[in-house]
């Protein structure tokens, strides 16, 4: 914007400049004007002007006088041109033509006031510069500047024409691409690596030129790198801190400001009003806050030449709420008992600052820490009841504080847990499975459990694992029958012994049995049917497994067979497992034999012999579809290209009619009653052509007629033969007279035939049939 506005305030000086050039000398008093020829009173020596006085109303009839004012008197110039008198030409100007022109007009007895021009002839050559607009001492590929071409002395009415390249090898500027002259100046849109070059531009006013010495344009194509710091206290910066960032350039600073992004997104420019230098390269936060976090980048801007640096690296800030450290014990329990030893533990997470911690107990400070450098850890050697109490801590670093933490409660009790058994079973039988479990009221904590049985205890081999809270028989026996109990062990402290079990262990002979749902003896392909393995009474903790024909089929019951296959025959019988032990096994089941018969059959067929008549004159074509169970409780499904055709239609008898859509698909169908088998199979696939078996019929149908013509021909040759003959022997044959009859005239059945077989459309039908069918129709 400011460039913008530079240019254009340097425009409109200049058409100024030139508009008040145009008229040397403007009379306060009087009608006369002297006009330039070129327009400026600046001239070199060599160059040539014309000074022409004119009325100022443009009225006519004026003779004009000139002079020149000469230390301070005024000598009246001669050799002035025109018919009037009011032109005077210097061809090339000499040092001595500087001064004031005058200028008067006079017309009968009127005489105008005089008006004067100061004309100002400058030795030697102008001298000409080229500047970079604006001037940087380093311009980057992409950047919109311009070359200025100046004339120092004075610059009226010059041209400007510009050249790049050697002394030796000098081009036109208009060959380069992106390059336009405008006015003094050469502008790049924008600039590229090819042009830097040597750049000279030439003055050129009338047939005088004055050219400038060489500009060198050095470009680079680096674009510059921008650096972004953050300036934090040391350690973790918390709400309320002051935090400071700095943008800066690796390189020159010069004409450069500063744009801030937050967060990641395209659009994330923000202006600061926080504290900043005017080109914005510091950004402060005095107060920091939480939405304050986030990731920060910056960029530099030349806005003279439109021209960025690349974005810099991500800054990361993250601002937190003061940390509250966590309190735990290292023991993993709340609850202690007296002669225990106890250790407290404060953390501080995610910050890695050296911390030192400040311990409470009950809101009073305590003295020492122990066994811990920072006092991270508060260890109480053989607690006693005194050391109950609530207990917190507090961390600080670099002077600063975290909030104090939750506070955790300790209580030493004098006696030990309650311990609380039960047993899954109480009275039970040989090879069944028992479970003990022991509970620890109004504890969570981690315990060693030891069992007993008659004040015997239990050794590992015979429980698993002593540390878990419950003993497990995975199958009783007799011996196995006693009274039970259990103690809670924790480093040295024992507690007393639990309530007493009693456990009964008889003498049983369980057995799983194996049934089938539905219970039923007919068994079908596609037929839904459940195998279910379980004992007689409620007993739990078991698994079972079932094998088919000596091989295992599944290790759950029940067993489901969604729609059976013959595959699915043969002999099923089931066994328990234990839960506990895959190796305690009982007896086998009862064994099932399961036999999957196969649906009836189904015929699908064309009624082709009882159809001719349809088939030709009405183009249809009937379906028949019947199964090998004669029963008349059978409906029928009916399939087009495997979907139903219609499902109100249930009947053996399917109807395809000519011009239908149905020619040239698959048709089947099956069975279905309400009775078992519910289901017959599908039928084989039949593709009716009604056009084809028509085709059929009339290539037979002509083949008859030829025939009878044929016949008809040759029956009526005879009857001429017999007529000859009888000419010489009438009478001779009377049986053989045939005077009734006419060769010439068609029987009726002939013409019958004729008549029935004509027609344009067929279907399909096998040659026989066709024979058969004609046979019938020419009877």
């Amino acid at each position: 914007m400011q460039l913008l506005f530079l240019l254009s305030t340097m425009r409109q000086l200049y058409i100024m400049l030139f508009l008040t050039s145009m008229n040397c000398s403007m009379p306060n008093k009087g009608r006369v004007v002297i006009d330039l020829d070129p327009p400026w009173a600046d001239l070199f020596e060599t160059e040539s002007i014309i000074l022409k006085c004119e009325a100022e109303d443009g009225s006519s009839g004026w003779k004009y006088e000139w002079a020149k004012e000469n230390k301070g008197m005024l000598e009246k110039l001669k050799n002035t041109t025109g018919s009037n008198g009011d032109t005077y030409r210097i061809k090339s100007v000499k040092d001595y033509d500087s001064g004031i022109y005058w200028c008067q007009a006079e017309r009968v007895t009127e005489t105008t006031e005089s008006a004067s021009c100061t004309l100002n002839v400058l030795k030697g050559r102008p001298g000409v510069s080229i500047t970079l607009q604006p001037s940087f001492t380093i311009v980057y590929v992409g950047e919109w500047l311009s070359l200025k071409c100046e004339v120092k002395e004075t610059s009226a009415g010059w041209k400007y024409s510009w050249a790049a390249g050697t002394d030796s090898n000098l081009i036109q500027v208009q060959h380069l691409s992106d390059v336009i002259v405008i006015g003094t100046e050469l502008r790049f849109k924008p600039v590229k690596l090819s042009h830097q070059e040597r750049y000279w531009c030439q003055a050129s006013r009338k047939s005088f030129q004055s050219s400038s010495s060489s500009f060198l344009l050095q470009i680079t194509d680096k674009v510059p790198k921008v650096l972004l710091s953050i300036q934090t206290s040391e350690g973790p910066v918390f709400t309320g801190e002051t935090v400071s960032m700095k943008c800066e350039l690796d390189e020159d600073s010069a004409g450069w400001i500063y744009i801030w992004y937050k967060g990641m997104e395209h659009n994330s420019k923000f202006h600061t009003n926080s504290s900043r230098d005017p080109a914005g390269s510091n950004y402060v936060i005095t107060q920091s806050g939480i939405s304050d976090s986030d990731v920060y980048r910056c960029q530099a801007e030349r806005p003279a030449t439109h021209f960025f640096s690349n974005l810099s690296e991500t800054a990361i800030l993250k601002i937190s709420n003061p940390p509250k450290p966590r309190l735990t014990i290292e023991r993993k329990w709340m609850k202690v008992y007296q002669t225990e030893n106890v250790s407290l533990k404060c953390v501080i997470e995610n910050f890695t600052s050296d911390w030192n911690y400040t311990w409470y107990k009950d809101g009073i400070k305590q003295n020492a820490c122990r066994n811990s450098e920072n006092c991270s850890v508060y260890a109480i050697n053989s607690v006693a009841e005194q050391h109950s109490g609530n207990y917190t801590c507090r961390a600080k670093a670099h002077s600063k504080y975290s909030e104090i933490s939750d506070p955790l409660q300790l209580h030493v009790f004098k006696n030990g847990p309650q311990l609380i058994l039960w047993s899954s079973s109480v009275v039970t039988y040989t090879g069944i499975p028992v479970n003990l479990s022991c509970m620890i009221m109004g504890e969570s904590s981690k315990w060693e459990i030891l069992w007993y049985n008659e004040s015997q205890k239990l050794f590992a081999e015979d429980q698993g694992n002593t540390e878990v809270s419950n003993y497990s028989i995975v199958s009783a026996n007799v011996w196995d029958s006693g009274k039970y109990c259990c103690r809670a062990k924790r480093e040295k402290f024992l507690s007393n012994c639990s309530n007493q079990v009693e456990i009964q262990v008889f003498q049983s002979h369980l057995k799983p049995i194996l049934i089938i749902e539905p219970d039923e003896r007919d068994i079908y392909r596609e037929d839904k049917f459940i195998i279910t393995c379980r004992f007689n009474e409620t007993i739990t903790g078991w698994n079972f497994s079932l094998y088919k024909d000596g091989l295992k089929v599944t290790h759950s019951s029940p067993y489901t067979v969604s729609s059976a296959k013959s595959s699915d025959s043969g002999e099923y019988w089931c066994e328990a497992e234990s839960k506990l032990d895959a190796n305690v096994k009982l007896n086998q089941s009862n064994a099932l034999n399961i036999t999957v018969q196969a649906l009836p059959e189904t015929l699908l067929t064309q009624m082709l012999r009882s159809e001719i008549f349809n088939i030709i004159f009405k183009g249809q074509v009937t379906l028949k579809c019947e199964t090998a169970w004669n029963s008349t409780d059978w409906k029928y499904i009916w399939f087009r290209n495997t979907a139903v055709v219609n499902e109100a239609h249930q009947g053996g008898l399917y109807i395809i009619y000519t011009g239908h859509d149905s020619y040239g698909v698959e048709y089947s169908c099956r069975g279905q009653q309400f009775t078992k088998p519910f289901y017959s199979e599908y039928s084989e696939v039949v593709t009716p052509s009604v056009t084809v078996l028509k085709a059929r019929l009339i290539a037979a149908a002509s083949l008859v007629i030829i025939l009878l013509i044929c016949g008809i021909l040759l029956k009526c040759g005879c009857k001429r033969l017999l007529r000859v003959k009888g000419t010489d022997k009438k009478g001779v044959y009377p049986s053989m007279n045939m005077h009734n009859s006419d060769c010439s005239q068609p029987t009726d059945a002939t013409f019958y035939a004729m008549t029935r077989l004509n027609f344009t459309s067929l279907d399909s039908a096998t040659n026989d049939e066709t024979n058969n069918m004609l046979y019938h129709t020419i009877e």
